[in-house]
């Protein structure tokens, strides 16, 4: 209702004192504007605050601190008020996210002993895009912009250090030149982009591993037998749920694996089954794989003989009967031994690509923090058991650090992926290779990644002085700049 180009500041902002519920983010409002994000912390950690900020002039370009108590700031807008000109306050408490707020007035007599910083937003460049005829994506969805916590680390001051989070933004190919010299004017909203290309390069690759896709690549070679599963539903409201990347890289795995004459199962939950035989099916038929129809006809084969759901390998492969592990893969499809060997695992590598993972509660997530549990069958013992059992090697494949086998890098996944404490994997594989798709030659209109240092959504540490730090990231404060 309020995404007007053409509202003043301080008419936005007596919109936002009437605590409007209409408003969601301030992209798009009031164009031409400089806008600002705005933290207020307690005196005793202004210094340090500050300091960081003029250590990272990027991310966190300061346009005004307040003094002490002080709710205006007149060299920016006449007549604001912090505690009523943000729709909504992030209120932390030690480092932790207490509540959210539509107004600090009861926070009144805690104020007066903090300090209030003004930081410029990208949002204040916006209009510069578009008069240089850059379109704004996210302006012409009605949308937040989309931000991601990188693995480069801002410059430490005092307490305060947070790896750089950057807005990404994206732009027709044809048009970056314009939208770098657009914004390159504009540091006080964060300046030009610090990188335009792969964003794999430029810090949000925290979850790879040197090598890992060659070591893994070798291990399927030496292989005879491979085992492999995938199916994530993260779309847990529509039928089906999965996610478009697992089936068909599994099918075209699987494929191309049976052209190396190596025996391949394919293995998924009881309920995508028939997608996942349509899915083959399709491939066949539209000639999509170039190891021919043969392979794949041949991976549908074994899954329609072989309807593998987790009751069927529950029973089937003896997860509780296993005194001797390596039944679990004597007994499992076909065959009940490789060569006829019964100390042979049936199964020398497993491989899971893009398929859901166990958490360390127990749960499945999606990467927005959705228990989808109930609809993941827990192949992940498969796994669990495989690491126990000589001759046996794992790979994982995803690229968000919730998906089966990327437990190897749980670690980073909690540092620096959104939810990452609640949604990363628990289950490690061997090798745990991160994968997302790169086009390196890209058609004339297709958007490039742009990316610009925005570390807005970086909450303060713990255990700072046991102090009350307030952040309004969620929305901004428009100043008459």
């Amino acid at each position: 209702m309020w995404q007007s180009e053409s509202l003043s500041p301080s008419a936005l902002r007596s919109i936002i004192r009437l605590q409007s519920r209409d408003i969601k983010n301030t992209s798009g409002i009031a164009a031409g504007y400089q806008q600002a994000n705005v933290v207020i912390l307690h005196k005793d950690l202004a210094d340090d605050f500050e300091a960081f900020c003029r250590a990272n002039s990027s991310p966190l370009p300061l346009l005004y601190r307040s003094k002490c108590g002080e709710w205006s700031c007149g060299p920016l807008a006449t007549g604001s008020d912090i505690r009523e000109d943000c729709p909504e306050y992030c209120v932390f408490e030690n480092g932790v996210l207490m509540k959210k707020v539509a107004s600090l007035s009861s926070y009144t007599p805690q104020l007066q002993d903090m300090v209030t910083f003004y930081l410029g937003c990208s949002f204040g460049f916006e209009s510069a895009l578009k008069a240089a005829g850059v379109p704004v994506r996210n302006v012409e969805q009605g949308k937040n912009v989309s931000m991601y916590k990188t693995s480069v680390a801002c410059i430490r001051a005092g307490q305060f250090h947070c790896p750089m989070v950057v807005s990404m933004r994206p732009v027709p190919e044809d048009k970056l030149d314009n939208a770098a010299q657009s914004t390159h004017g504009i540091p006080l909203a964060h300046g030009g982009p610090v990188h335009i290309g792969d964003p794999s390069s430029r810090g949000i690759r925290a979850l790879f591993l040197q090598d890992e896709l060659l070591k893994a690549c070798l291990s399927l070679s030496h292989s005879s037998s491979v085992l492999i599963t995938t199916g994530f539903p993260t779309h847990y409201m529509h039928n089906p749920p999965e996610e478009t990347d697992g089936p068909p890289g599994a099918i075209a795995m699987a494929a191309m694996l049976q052209a190396l004459r190596k025996e391949v199962v394919i293995v998924t939950d009881g309920r995508a089954l028939e997608m996942n035989q349509h899915i083959m099916r399709d491939a066949i038929k539209k000639g999509v794989s170039n190891w021919g129809g043969y392979a794949v006809a041949c991976a549908l084969y074994v899954l329609n003989l072989c309807p593998i759901h987790w009751r069927y390998l529950h029973s089937g492969l003896g997860l509780s009967l296993t005194p001797d592990q390596q039944s679990l893969w004597m007994a499992c499809l076909p065959t009940v031994a490789k060569d006829g060997d019964p100390t042979k695992p049936r199964f020398d590598h497993l491989v899971a690509i893009e398929r859901s993972g166990r958490a360390t509660d127990g749960n499945y997530y999606n990467m927005r923090g959705v228990n989808i549990k109930h609809l993941v069958d827990p192949i992940d013992d498969l796994f669990t058991t495989a690491s126990t059992i000589a001759g046996i090697t794992t790979t994982g494949i995803g690229d968000g650090g919730n998906e089966l086998g990327m437990g190897k890098v749980k670690a980073a996944v909690k540092a620096y992926m959104p939810n990452g404490n609640l949604i990363a994997c628990d289950v490690a594989a061997d090798f745990a290779i991160t994968a997302g798709k790169r086009t390196s030659q890209r058609p004339h209109n297709v958007p490039t990644c742009f990316l610009l240092a925005e570390n807005k959504h970086v909450a303060p540490k713990r255990n700072l002085c046991g102090h009350t730090v307030v952040l309004s990231f969620t929305l901004h404060l428009l100043v008459s700049y």
